[in-house]
Protein backbone atom coordinates (compact mmCIF):
# COMPACT_ATOMS: atom_id res chain seq x y z
CA UNK A 1 0.00 0.00 0.00
CA UNK A 2 1.15 3.53 -0.86
CA UNK A 3 0.68 6.23 0.98
CA UNK A 4 0.68 8.74 -2.26
CA UNK A 5 -1.52 11.60 -0.91
CA UNK A 6 0.95 11.78 2.30
CA UNK A 7 4.04 12.55 0.03
CA UNK A 8 5.13 15.49 -1.34
CA UNK A 9 4.33 15.15 -5.33
CA UNK A 10 8.10 16.19 -5.84
CA UNK A 11 8.99 13.40 -3.09
CA UNK A 12 6.99 10.74 -4.45
CA UNK A 13 8.29 11.52 -8.37
CA UNK A 14 11.92 11.42 -7.05
CA UNK A 15 11.44 8.46 -5.09
CA UNK A 16 10.01 6.16 -8.08
CA UNK A 17 12.47 7.79 -10.10
CA UNK A 18 15.21 6.63 -8.29
CA UNK A 19 13.82 3.02 -7.81
CA UNK A 20 13.17 3.38 -4.12
CA UNK A 21 9.42 3.18 -4.33
CA UNK A 22 7.24 0.94 -7.16
CA UNK A 23 4.15 2.76 -8.39
CA UNK A 24 1.44 0.60 -10.43
CA UNK A 25 -0.10 2.18 -13.06
CA UNK A 26 -3.00 2.89 -10.84
CA UNK A 27 -0.57 5.09 -8.57
CA UNK A 28 0.91 6.37 -11.49
CA UNK A 29 -2.27 7.64 -12.86
CA UNK A 30 -3.77 8.65 -9.74
CA UNK A 31 -0.47 10.76 -9.01
CA UNK A 32 -0.50 12.33 -12.22
CA UNK A 33 -4.05 13.24 -11.91
CA UNK A 34 -3.59 15.25 -8.49
CA UNK A 35 -0.39 16.60 -9.80
CA UNK A 36 -2.64 18.24 -12.58
CA UNK A 37 -5.74 19.12 -10.53
CA UNK A 38 -4.81 19.63 -7.20
CA UNK A 39 -2.48 22.34 -5.80
CA UNK A 40 0.13 20.83 -3.53
CA UNK A 41 -0.71 23.85 -0.51
CA UNK A 42 -4.60 22.55 -1.08
CA UNK A 43 -3.29 18.68 -0.54
CA UNK A 44 -1.35 20.18 2.81
CA UNK A 45 -4.63 22.17 3.89
CA UNK A 46 -6.52 19.25 3.58
CA UNK A 47 -4.50 17.01 5.97
CA UNK A 48 -3.90 19.38 8.04
CA UNK A 49 -7.63 19.87 9.10
CA UNK A 50 -7.85 16.43 8.32
CA UNK A 51 -5.83 15.89 11.34
CA UNK A 52 -7.22 18.66 13.43
CA UNK A 53 -10.80 17.07 12.99
CA UNK A 54 -9.26 13.81 14.28
CA UNK A 55 -7.71 15.51 16.82
CA UNK A 56 -11.05 17.43 18.38
CA UNK A 57 -12.97 13.81 17.80
CA UNK A 58 -10.56 12.28 20.26
CA UNK A 59 -10.32 15.13 22.20
CA UNK A 60 -14.17 15.26 22.67
CA UNK A 61 -14.07 11.28 23.17
CA UNK A 62 -11.75 11.62 25.99
CA UNK A 63 -13.97 14.44 27.51
CA UNK A 64 -17.11 12.44 27.79
CA UNK A 65 -15.52 9.22 29.05
CA UNK A 66 -14.47 11.51 31.64
CA UNK A 67 -10.79 10.11 31.83
CA UNK A 68 -7.72 11.43 31.34
CA UNK A 69 -4.61 10.26 30.37
CA UNK A 70 -1.22 11.37 30.24
CA UNK A 71 0.37 14.06 32.25
CA UNK A 72 0.05 17.46 30.95
CA UNK A 73 -2.84 17.28 28.61
CA UNK A 74 -4.96 20.24 27.26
Amino acid sequence: MLFLPLLAYALALRLAGLGLIVLSPAEEAALEWFRAVIPERTLYNWQKDAAGLVAQDLWEREGMNGSRTGAGTR
